[in-house]
């Protein structure tokens, strides 16, 4: 069944802070934004795979861990990893993935 038709559908919010909760040690700060009403003139570009109104994301992280470890030195590597652990649980759109979240665009705001 399709994410955009299930009857419950899952707060991508939620999800994600569990994702950065679980994978990211001594967080500080951790706001995520939904900005997917500023994007709903396009929703049909996507329609197949996004939940209806949980397509844009803002997030805002502060951890040390994302500065002190694991060689995450900079904001490039910093972007990268916690990019890949939003792709690593099928938060973006994906077609050939019935089991992605469809989200269309994260923007991150780290240790700011």
């Amino acid at each position: 069944m399709s994410k955009q038709t299930s009857s419950l559908m899952p707060d991508i919010s939620k999800i994600i802070k569990d994702i950065l909760n679980k994978n990211i040690p001594n967080i500080t700060k951790l706001e995520i934004e939904n900005l997917s009403y500023k994007h709903a003139n396009h929703i049909n570009n996507y329609k197949d795979t996004a939940i209806i109104g949980q397509s844009h994301f803002k997030i805002y992280i502060n951890s040390d861990y994302l500065s002190i470890q694991n060689n995450l030195n900079t904001k490039l590597k910093q972007h990268r990893y916690v990019y890949n652990l939003l792709k690593e649980n099928n938060i973006f759109e994906d077609r050939d993935n019935s089991d992605s979240y469809g989200v269309h665009s994260v923007e991150l705001c780290i240790n700011k």
